[in-house]
């Protein structure tokens, strides 16, 4: 921890820059962060924390949320900036430059009253680094640098970009650029750390990995059969969860077309899709064509609602497209954990999920692609509830003696104390 003792501050100030923070509880980096700067806060008094970002929230609320609020000892600065979420490619650019600028002019006007020790800056969006870079050559303050993910690499992987394209050369340049001028880069698993130690030539000694994690207080162990979700939509025997974004670079046609052949073999094994998002109309489409029974689609449910929905499942299933290990890492994996359920995992076994289910036996992973293995693996599951009992109780103890917010919020403290003394001790801000 950061004290007067270490190297003679009181206080750490600290500045933190994402799109979207609290009250956002829509899923995305705006939640992420908000549960983690609000475990930082209550764990170390001795921090000064403001919070730059957008008056939107991540999903569906349109409405304009105030231009300041204290939340938890928080101050949380919101800028005038239009909304980007679900923008097409340019527009969304467009406003993303927008939106950096404008948190870059509020950033130098609340350092003029309160100098910062460090910014603590994600990549929601893209080029607000470039912002944290910026300030950092007017200023000297240092800067951490969160992956959540990583652009333009994953861009390229989901072909919006082409790798010999000049966007995406460019790209490429700055974001090289902005990770060795970082103090130091957080990444969330062990995955992420191999690619950009190799793909960008960062100092292993640079490169943070933090998980998620997620707060065990908050996923409070019910029973399925006490599930009101199983309850209210008369969902009956084994059931497989997935909960989450339908993003382009997640397998849904291996789990539809497992589901399909599950359907000839087990009846009483269904599968409970929800969320939203660009692979949506697809999968809704391959229900109602297909005359799939066995699949329930639904929307997202309020944040309240989220440990009452793993609750009722008996398993819950976490996909990530290949190319996309090291580039990102399933942050719903961790919530699974919490609910002391097993993990269904398809994905490749680089994957840090995919690490941690093998290290753990919190669950199975299956190649991505690969139906028959996935049909193997739930099958196997529910013709043996003790096993698929015991696994879950694994996944919780690993949530808790490994990821829970609290041991999260403590690496985070940890890192921005080392690069605010390494700051000083150079000399700089």
């Amino acid at each position: 921890m950061l004290t007067k003792s270490s190297f003679n501050i009181k206080i750490m100030h600290i500045c933190i820059l994402n799109e979207f923070f609290y009250p956002d509880n829509t899923g995305g980096t705006g939640s992420v962060l908000s549960d983690l700067v609000s475990s930082m806060r209550k764990k170390e008094c001795n921090t000064s924390i403001d919070v730059i970002t957008s008056r939107f929230c991540y999903r569906y609320n349109e409405e304009l949320l105030n231009s300041y609020e204290e939340w938890n000892d928080i101050r949380i600065f919101r800028v005038d900036s239009p909304k980007s979420h679900k923008k097409k490619t340019l527009s969304r650019l467009l406003i993303n430059f927008i939106f950096s600028y404008l948190v870059l002019m509020k950033l130098l006007y609340l350092n003029k009253q309160k100098k910062y020790d460090v910014i603590l800056v994600s990549t929601a969006p893209p080029v607000l680094v470039g912002i944290a870079n910026i300030f950092k050559m007017i200023t000297r303050i240092p800067y951490i640098y969160i992956l959540y993910d990583l652009d333009p690499d994953r861009a390229i992987v989901m072909k919006v970009l082409s790798p010999n394209g000049l966007g995406a050369k460019i790209l490429m340049f700055v974001q090289n650029y902005w990770l060795h001028k970082s103090s130091k880069v957080i990444v969330l698993g062990r995955c992420m750390k191999d690619y950009i130690s190799q793909k960008y030539k960062v100092l292993i000694e640079n490169i943070e990995v933090i998980s998620v994690g997620y707060n065990p207080e908050d996923m409070p162990l019910i029973d399925k059969h006490d599930a009101k979700f199983r309850i209210y939509n008369k969902l009956n025997g084994f059931l497989l969860c997935y909960s989450g974004n339908f993003g382009r670079y997640h397998d849904f046609d291996t789990i539809i077309n497992a589901a399909k052949k599950i359907s000839l073999i087990n009846r009483e094994i269904q599968f409970v899709l929800v969320g939203d998002g660009a692979q949506r109309d697809h999968i809704e489409k391959r229900i109602h064509d297909e005359k799939i029974d066995n699949v329930h689609l639904f929307n997202f449910l309020p944040l309240v609602d989220y440990p009452d929905l793993l609750a009722s499942a008996d398993a819950s299933l976490v996909t990530l497209e290949p190319g996309m290990e090291g580039l990102c890492v399933p942050s719903k994996f961790y919530g699974i954990l919490s609910s002391a359920r097993p993990t269904v995992g398809l994905m490749s076994p680089v994957c840090e999920v995919a690490r941690v289910i093998q290290e753990t036996e919190c669950g199975i992973r299956i190649d991505v692609h690969d139906v028959e293995g996935l049909v193997k693996a739930i099958l196997s599951l529910a013709n043996d509830p003790i096993r698929a009992t015991e696994m879950g109780l694994r996944a919780r103890q690993v949530l808790e003696m490994k990821y829970s917010t609290d041991l999260v919020a403590a690496s985070y403290l940890s890192t921005l104390s080392q690069v605010i003394e390494k700051s000083v001790k150079s000399g700089g801000a």
